[in-house]
């Protein structure tokens, strides 16, 4: 778990990780989606579109043709909490007045590098109008490279790091409640007036001697689009394109599975559909660990006992039947009051 603190005048930023693998899916349950997940001969949607992006011209760049179907890339965040503001006194320095700040504690199974300072830096670039919201949904689902501005690293903090080993359904590495409480402590008492002390004393950045988020204001406000010529409305209109693109190749797949379908019955047989576990991470904040595996067994009894149906709309396998979606078990879910999701 990571945290950082700040406001316009600074951050912190904690982050809390399982270790190792990264997504909930890979923490004991699975990764690859539903056209992915048939057979190594089965050519999914991912591979495909590849091919198709290929075939274009973009006026757009293109990032790593891969990004969008290999694991290195994929990273799943749980949790994103922001505290409300505080007022943190520096450290060794009573002369100082305290600093405003906001704590950002996100909860992820691993993290990219500079990953989170990347999310601060974007989400702190659209507050100030230099990138808009549309941009970041394209950088997060589109083949398209979005350069990202980074946030400071000084208020970064390790908060937390859990090594949960699915199949033995057990921590390797488990801290104490009581060692966990004086960590809070030490963070809060020694950990956040040093952050606040960095972030209240100009520092040299690039030869330049300003307070570290001045600075960054500052590069956000020469922030641009990264190719000559080219402005976000250009890159918005490529999207639209690729989405096309990705359309026809959709409805290919589509057809294609179907007629894989009729001749492998066996595929379609998963109780619970690719993806759920990470769907249910996020929705419900749970964290990989023995509160996660305890609720898969229930869904996969359920299951079997009949008790989650699919909705009208759910697809249909090679025999006819309905296909759960992930709304058939969210739906349950939040019936089971029992399970304390809510």
């Amino acid at each position: 778990e990571d945290e950082g603190v700040g406001g316009l005048e600074g951050w912190a930023c904690s982050v809390e990780g399982s270790g190792g693998k990264r997504s909930a899916e890979n923490a004991g349950l699975e990764v690859r989606d539903e056209e992915d997940a048939l057979t190594p001969r089965y050519q999914g949607i991912r591979e495909q579109l590849r091919r198709a992006v290929g075939e274009e011209s973009w006026a757009w760049p293109l990032s790593d043709p891969n990004r969008l179907r290999s694991q290195q890339y994929v990273r799943t965040v749980f949790r994103i909490d922001v505290s409300e503001e505080m007022m943190v006194q520096p450290l060794d320095s009573a002369d100082q007045a305290p600093v405003p700040v906001h704590a950002v504690s996100l909860s992820a199974q691993s993290f990219a590098l500079h990953q989170i300072r990347k999310m601060i830096g974007m989400a702190l670039a659209v507050m100030k109008g230099k990138v808009t919201e549309a941009t970041v949904k394209i950088a997060l689902t589109g083949d398209f490279r979005v350069y990202t501005p980074l946030a400071p690293g000084e208020p970064l903090i390790l908060k937390n790091a859990g090594f949960w080993d699915s199949k033995r359904e057990e921590y390797k590495l488990e801290i104490p409640e009581e060692v966990q409480k004086d960590m809070r402590e030490y963070k809060e008492q020694e950990l956040y007036p040093h952050v606040a002390s960095l972030l209240a004393t100009p520092q040299e950045v690039e030869g330049e001697t300003m307070l570290l988020f001045d600075h960054f204001f500052a590069s956000v406000d020469k922030y641009a689009v990264p190719e000559e010529g080219l402005g976000w409305e250009d890159l918005e209109k490529e999207f639209q394109r690729w989405n096309e693109v990705r359309s026809k190749v959709q409805a290919k797949v589509q057809e294609e599975r179907a007629g894989f379908q009729g001749h492998n019955p066996m595929v379609w047989k998963k109780l619970l559909p690719p993806g759920l576990m990470t769907a249910i991470c996020v929705r419900y904040r749970v964290f990989p660990g023995p509160r996660l595996c305890k609720l898969r067994r229930e869904l996969l009894n359920a299951v079997k006992r009949k008790e989650i149906q699919a909705s009208s709309e759910a697809d249909l396998d090679a025999s006819g039947s309905s296909r759960l979606r992930f709304e058939d078990f969210f739906e349950w879910l939040d019936k089971k009051k029992d399970l304390h999701l809510k």
